[in-house]
């Protein structure tokens, strides 16, 4: 592996790790809030 290549993949895993945290938050923020609406 090449430094471009070191380079490419941990910027991808920083990413992709990024969105998945972001995507947890959204979906405890949305559980929240549809556990405290009054249906």
């Amino acid at each position: 592996m090449n430094h471009n290549e070191a380079v490419f993949y941990e910027q991808y895993g920083a990413h992709m790790r990024a969105q998945e945290e972001e995507m947890a938050a959204a979906a405890s923020a949305a559980a929240a809030a549809n556990a405290s609406s009054p249906e």
